[in-house]
């Protein structure tokens, strides 16, 4: 079988990989501001300082952006398209999570929920799905 492709297998994300695997996300966090820093970001840019901590994020979201995949270079993302993937905000820190989207609709202003997936192949990801009663739908 093919590997899925992972994204920033350094060191420093060893940590992220292995709590995703436990269905637990992270995301890293500046202890002088409190913000949410962007993925692979190890300084904080407001104060220039390395003191960054890993917090559990908020459950919840909503969708900021998505992308349909019709077809995909590696082999066994292909096999999986079309899908699509997205970001989301998520409503602890407001930090941006980049997510499959398991929606009928995947519109920015959605709500969902954020959790992890395990797929076919053990890789565990990072999915967004609607929250129960709730439209994906941007108000208009």
């Amino acid at each position: 079988m093919v590997a899925r492709p992972r994204p920033n297998e350094s060191s420093h994300y060893e940590v992220f990989w292995q709590k995703i695997a436990q269905g637990v996300i992270t995301v890293d966090v500046c202890s002088s501001c409190n913000c949410p820093l962007p993925y692979g970001t190890l300084i904080c840019k407001d104060h220039g300082l390395k003191d960054v901590q890993a917090h559990e994020i908020a459950p919840t979201g909503q969708i900021v952006t998505s992308t349909r995949i019709e077809r995909h270079p590696h082999p066994l993302l292909d096999e999986e398209a079309p899908y699509t993937i997205g970001v989301v905000r998520e409503d602890r820190f407001g930090a941006l999570i980049y997510c499959r989207i398991e929606a009928e609709s995947d519109n920015p202003g959605g709500r969902v929920e954020i959790r992890t997936k395990v797929y076919r192949d053990g890789v565990t990801l990072i999915v967004a799905v609607p929250l129960d009663g709730s439209s994906t739908v941007a108000p208009s």
